[in-house]
């Protein structure tokens, strides 16, 4: 089969920046498959890039390679990584926290530092089972603008694995790499509170809660003026504000043929609380 690498981006789709990068591909890779996860990220928006990322790349079958560029830090010091998961998916990346919820799909992070607040990037070492290397761009690159990796860098070393180059020839490995701070929710007496970590563009709101930390069937869900009884088994069970266990497998918050976040004025970062039906 051919080789596949997937694009993810705040690149948009005005400017031609995707299509370049897949120019430079296809010049190394003219069997190339690309699959485009989204370029309408947000500018300079790391962690609705990683959540997305997160939620689709490990879907696809091993060894794919995986194209990510939401660069702020484009020309400066920040490292450029490659990120290898323990069933043989390779990421390439800034090292700047892209890599979070990819890493995270596969268990929950550990070792989080308690003084970061929510989404702040912290370093800490790479999981077990996986490995990063940060890219030498001498080794890959045969020019390289300060203002576009994604073209003169990230695409080259992706279309250098997708070819079958061993990732340690790209660059040295490294012991620890840039994650987000997206801690579990905390419990009280009766409640849980978590936040909202993601906002899709139906207006629906993620939050940091699993199914798994919800010990009651019924519960009372609560953010700003959004309340709802939950969790509902379809969009369509609601007649207004609802909560899902959503496809990606965290709690949701919803507005039935409409948008939470905008009714709502919800946002990512808002608490949300979680009470027993029971108990409320």
């Amino acid at each position: 089969m051919p080789p596949t690498i997937t694009l993810l981006s705040d690149f948009g789709s005005a400017d031609g920046f995707p299509a370049a990068i897949k120019a430079g591909i296809l010049k190394r890779l003219p069997d190339a498959t690309f699959i485009d996860i989204t370029h309408d990220i947000a500018p300079q928006n790391v962690a609705a890039a990683s959540f997305v990322l997160g939620q689709v790349a490990p879907r696809f079958p091993a060894r794919t390679v995986h194209l990510a560029v939401v660069d702020p830090g484009v020309g400066s010091d920040r490292v450029p990584l490659i990120l290898i998961s323990p069933g043989g998916h390779k990421y390439v990346a800034p090292d700047n926290g892209l890599l979070t919820h990819v890493v995270a799909h596969s268990g929950p992070l550990k070792n989080v530092p308690h003084e970061h607040g929510f989404l702040e990037p912290y370093r800490a070492e790479v999981p077990d089972r996986w490995a990063a290397y940060e890219i030498d761009p001498g080794r890959a690159a045969s020019e390289l603008s300060n203002t576009f990796h994604g073209r003169d860098l990230f695409g080259p070393v992706a279309a250098l694995l997708a070819h079958g180059a061993a990732p340690q020839g790209l660059g040295d490995r490294v012991g620890e790499i840039t994650f987000l701070n997206v801690p579990g929710p905390s419990s009280g007496d009766d409640s849980l509170s978590g936040r909202i970590q993601y906002i899709d563009h139906f207006g629906n709101a993620a939050t940091n809660i699993r199914e798994a930390d919800l010990t009651d069937i019924e519960i009372i869900v609560a953010c700003r003026k959004f309340v709802a009884d939950g969790p509902v088994d379809s969009y369509a069970a609601a007649s207004g504000p609802g909560a899902i266990i959503a496809s990606h497998g965290f709690l949701e918050l919803f507005e039935t043929n409409g948008s939470a976040a905008a009714r709502y004025s919800l946002a990512v970062g808002d608490r949300v609380t979680v009470t027993s039906r029971v108990e409320a």
